[in-house]
C-alpha cells in the first residue's frame, strides 16, 4: 500500500476539523434561532407599573446606588405640611450647641436639652417643639431659623423647596407653610441618614418618655401609624395640613444595610399610610424577585 504523505495527511486533517467547525457552527445557529423564537423567554416584570396609590407625587430611591425605583412628579412643587421639621431639627441642631436649654413655648417650667427636644419634635410633630427650636437659635446666636433653613435648602441644591415657617403649618391665608418636591424631600432625608442620623433616630418608636430639665417625664407618640408595618425602619416624619393633605417620608433598610427612602406628598390623610406601605412591599417583592 503507498504511504501518504506528511503533506496530504495534514491537509485532509484540516478539511477534517474545517467541516466540523461549520457543522457546529450550524448546529448552534440552528440553537439560537430555536431558542429565540420557540423556548419561552424570560420577561423583566416592574411591579411598579401597575401599583395605584392616591398620592400626587412619590419617589422611591436607593441612595447607595443612586437607583430610582419609582417615580411620580418627582420635581414637583408641592405642601409638604409637618415634613417641615425635619429641616427645623436639622438647622438648629447644627446652630445650637449640644448642651443648649430650650424652653417649652408657654411653660415657663418645662425645660428640654435639646436633642430631647428633637426627639419629642420629630415623633410627635409637635408645632410647639419647632417653634422652640426656632425660639431658641434667634435667642442663642440671633440666627433666624426659617432663614437659615432656605440656605441650607439652597446648600443641598434641593431647587423645589421653600419654607415659610418652622412648623409647615398652613398660613392663615390658606396658603401652604413650606413646599418642596418628593425628590427634594428624599435627597433630605439621604443628608440626614449620612451625616445625622441620631435626629431620626426617635421615630423609629412607637412612643418615647423624654425628662425634662425639672426632672418632670412625658410620654409622646409617634405620629406614623404603620410604624410595625415597616421592616428595619431607619427614620419617618408625617405630615397633614389642609393645604397640603397627607404627607409622609420614611427611611428603611431592606437587609444587608441596603436603606430606601420612600416619599409621598399630596395624599390623603390615611392614604398617605397605604401608599407607602403599598410602595414598601413592592420594594420587598422586587428583590425577591430579582
Amino acid at each position: 500500500m503507498k504511504t501518504i504523505s506528511p503533506f496530504i495527511q495534514h491537509f485532509l486533517a484540516a478539511v477534517a476539523i474545517l467541516s466540523a467547525s461549520y457543522g457546529l457552527w450550524l448546529e448552534l445557529d440552528n440553537f439560537t434561532w430555536f431558542q429565540a423564537y420557540v423556548l419561552p423567554q424570560p420577561v423583566a416584570v416592574n411591579l411598579f407599573d401597575s401599583l395605584s396609590i392616591e398620592a400626587k407625587a412619590a419617589f422611591v430611591y436607593e441612595p447607595d446606588i443612586g437607583r430610582v425605583l419609582y417615580a411620580k412628579s418627582e420635581h414637583e412643587r408641592l405642601p409638604i405640611a409637618s415634613l417641615t421639621k425635619v429641616m427645623s431639627a436639622l438647622v438648629a441642631s447644627e446652630f445650637l450647641p449640644e448642651s443648649t436649654i430650650v424652653q417649652f413655648p408657654d411653660l415657663p417650667d418645662r425645660h428640654y436639652q435639646l436633642k430631647d427636644l428633637v426627639a419629642l419634635t420629630l415623633i410627635s410633630s409637635s408645632n410647639n417643639g419647632a417653634l422652640a427650636l426656632a425660639t431658641a437659635t434667634q435667642d442663642s446666636i440671633g440666627q433666624d431659623l426659617v432663614t437659615a433653613m432656605n440656605a441650607e435648602a439652597k446648600r443641598l441644591n434641593l431647587a423645589q423647596t421653600v419654607f415659610t415657617n418652622s412648623t409647615g403649618l398652613d398660613l392663615n391665608s390658606g396658603a401652604a407653610g413650606s413646599y418642596s418636591s418628593v425628590y427634594d424631600i428624599a435627597h433630605l432625608f439621604v443628608y440626614i441618614l449620612s451625616f445625622r442620623p441620631e435626629l431620626l433616630a426617635s421615630t423609629r418608636f412607637k412612643e418615647i418618655e423624654v425628662p425634662t430639665v425639672e426632672g418632670l417625664r412625658h410620654r409622646f407618640e409617634n405620629t406614623n401609624e404603620i410604624l410595625s408595618d415597616l421592616p428595619g425602619l431607619l427614620g419617618s416624619k408625617t405630615g397633614f395640613t389642609d393645604a397640603a393633605a397627607g404627607t409622609l417620608a420614611i427611611a428603611f433598610d431592606r437587609g444587608l444595610n441596603q436603606p430606601v427612602v420612600i416619599v409621598v406628598l399630596g395624599s390623603t390623610e390615611s392614604g398617605r399610610f397605604t401608599d407607602v406601605k403599598s410602595l414598601v412591599d413592592t420594594v420587598i417583592k422586587t428583590y425577591l424577585l430579582s
